[in-house]
């Protein structure tokens, strides 16, 4: 079978015999191919990956598929997605001594997530490539920024040990390593002590067309968050005993900046009590498409696979800690994942009626200032009657002209008139979270 290199990746071709895939599939998986030899960016592995997502989807009994999705979310640091889809090959194939070698991989993809946890590493993205480590997204607020990493950078060397050519799982392990030549461990502990900086770590980057040297205490890569994938939720909060905190991260989120440190904090006091994890939306894509989240921070906290509260935009730290000791308090969930059709909190397969329900209202935000509260049902926009959330719905609500808009909802079995007043400024959002639900007052 012919295979393309690239950088650090070996991609199955289309090969004679692949008579399971579809001209789109192979339209996609053209596309991935010239997004990753083509690539400039690291981001670009990014594009590949989403095509490769589709070849699948096209494609599902086309093997190589599956090998190809894994290879690139091997690179782009996600362990858990990449295992998923080596395993899902190997239930293709018969080829014994391949099954070997993928086995081989998953063992060392399951050590890497391992490491990870361990380690913590919140509010960054790493990839892998021939020639460094590069830093693909990385929040303001983060220990890494606030040392001065910036997102681009490529780490080329930990201590003076060159990490090209290494793996993720590789790089882990060696940050928290020391170096093998005595004397330079020496001279690297002696400048941590000269500058009160406890277990220094020398990190070698380029930034543009320089290369600088960066010296950081371990500690700025150990946080008590925990970066997730969307691939881990089942794992990581669907199945935790403790209540969990999923925060979302944008690369360019202000806002962010300000709440990890707080988030961090919070991590550290309530240790063994309630979990807080961190996923960027970017690289994320499902999770953001699943729960309807294009912004950041929004804290989303989880009982097992409920979502019993969730906190839009920055809080400072006394606020945030008031809504998260209410928060663990509720257990009456307002999303359930995969839940059943006798559940009340998410749009049902057999639901005959549907109503919207407000389910967060950002505060100061158009919707706040004109009475929107959380559990309103909305019944009408401007006199038309509103059966669901749909694309059509949010549609009229993204398009609504400037000028006052009547909104009938119903509060507490009492309707009441809102007045949404847009104004003449574009690309305002009204700060509303919708949900549908079955009227169950006329549902059989």
């Amino acid at each position: 079978m012919k295979k393309i290199l690239f950088f650090c990746i070996v991609f199955f071709w289309i090969n004679a015999n692949a008579n399971e895939l579809s001209p789109e599939a192979r339209s996609h998986f053209l596309k991935g191919i010239q997004a990753i030899e083509s690539a400039n960016f690291p981001r670009d592995y990014m594009i590949a990956e989403e095509e490769f997502q589709k070849v699948i989807e096209y494609s599902p009994n086309w093997a190589e598929g599956y090998y190809n999705l894994a290879l690139v979310s091997e690179a782009l640091g996600k362990e858990v997605k990449a295992i998923k889809n080596y395993k899902k090959y190997l239930s293709y194939i018969s080829d014994d001594k391949e099954k070997i070698e993928v086995e081989k991989k998953i063992r060392k993809l399951t050590e890497i997530k391992q490491t990870k946890k361990r380690i913590g590493l919140s509010g960054v993205s790493l990839i892998s490539l021939k020639d460094g480590i590069y830093i693909l997204n990385l929040v303001d607020g983060s220990k890494l920024k606030q040392v001065g990493f910036m997102a681009g950078d490529k780490i080329i060397e930990i201590n003076k040990r060159p990490v090209v050519n290494m793996s993720l799982g590789d790089f882990y392990e060696l940050i928290e390593r020391s170096n093998e030549h005595p004397l330079l461990q020496k001279r690297i502990d002696a400048f941590g002590r000269n500058v009160g900086m406890e277990s220094p770590v020398a990190i070698t980057i380029v930034r543009g067309n320089n290369k600088q040297i960066l010296m950081c205490p371990l500690s700025t890569f150990k946080t008590s968050l925990y970066e997730i994938e969307e691939d881990e939720l089942e794992e990581e909060v669907y199945r935790a005993e403790l209540p969990t905190a999923v925060i979302t991260w944008l690369n360019w989120c202000s806002f962010c900046k300000r709440q990890i440190p707080v988030l961090e904090r919070l991590a550290e006091k309530y240790s063994g009590k309630i979990r807080f994890v961190t996923i960027n939306l970017e690289i994320n894509k499902k999770f953001s498409k699943e729960f309807n989240i294009r912004s950041a921070p929004v804290t989303l906290l989880f009982k097992k696979d409920k979502i019993v509260d969730i906190l839009m935009g920055f809080k400072d730290e006394t606020t945030y800690e008031e809504w998260l000791i209410n928060a663990i308090t509720k257990n009456t969930p307002i999303y359930m994942h995969n839940a059943t059709k006798t559940s009340n909190f998410i749009e049902k397969e057999n639901c005959e009626k549907k109503m919207v329900r407000v389910v967060q209202v950002i505060e100061n935000s158009l919707a706040w200032k004109a009475g929107f509260r959380p559990d309103d049902i909305i019944l009408s926009i401007d006199g038309k009657k509103v059966i669901g959330v749909d694309e059509y719905f949010r549609l009229v609500l993204k398009n609504l002209s400037p000028g006052e808009h009547k909104i009938e909802v119903l509060r507490e079995k009492e309707k009441i008139l809102l007045i949404l007043d847009i104004p003449n400024q574009k690309n305002l959002g009204l700060g509303l979270i919708l949900k549908n639900e079955c009227d169950i007052s006329n549902t059989k």
